[in-house]
């Protein structure tokens, strides 16, 4: 289910990014541009899906301010996710990645 998928990937990003935020696999976040210009944002954010979770460990390693706002996760009731295994995959070899060259 989906909201499996998305607790899963949470754990894994504060497992492997050692992130402190609760909720990286939300695509609702605002920045200021300035602050936003202090990271490779471009370079993570082509990292598809995980890009979002990648940025809010950039912010973190960096000393930026990350506020969460709580959102409601719905569960979809129509359609077809677009998160396909290819993409978790990808994911998880992007946030190893990461870690490496970030660390």
């Amino acid at each position: 289910s989906r909201g499996l998928n998305h607790k899963i990937s949470n754990q894994l990003a504060r497992m492997l990014l050692g992130i402190r935020a609760h909720d990286v696999t939300n695509s609702f976040k605002a920045y200021r541009v300035p602050v936003l210009q202090q990271i490779p944002y471009r370079e993570i954010m082509d990292c598809g899906f995980v890009g979002h979770t990648l940025l809010v460990s950039a912010f973190e390693r960096n000393k930026l301010h990350v506020r969460e706002v709580p959102t409601c996760f719905i569960d979809r009731h129509a359609g077809r996710s677009k998160m396909s295994w290819a993409e978790r995959w990808g994911g998880l070899k992007a946030m190893l990645k990461f870690r490496r060259k970030w660390a």
